[in-house]
């Protein structure tokens, strides 16, 4: 049983599955911070959709 069946605070883990399925809302956070972290890609970032980023975008995200 986790922290939300028990109607206690969610811990880390519970946090970071729901972070990670929250699908487009993670991919555009992660997008736009390795736009911040790699400016000279910044106008290709937005261009790029294939899933493999879209992926890269998500983990990024929750890794930091």
């Amino acid at each position: 049983m986790n922290g939300n069946e028990a109607g206690e605070h969610p811990d880390e883990d519970d946090m970071l599955r729901d972070q990670m399925n929250s699908g487009m809302a993670l991919v555009k956070a992660g997008r736009a911070r390795l736009r911040l972290a790699l400016p000279r890609y910044r106008d290709k970032i937005p261009c790029t959709h294939r899933l493999a980023f879209q992926s890269l975008c998500r983990v990024y995200e929750v890794m930091l």
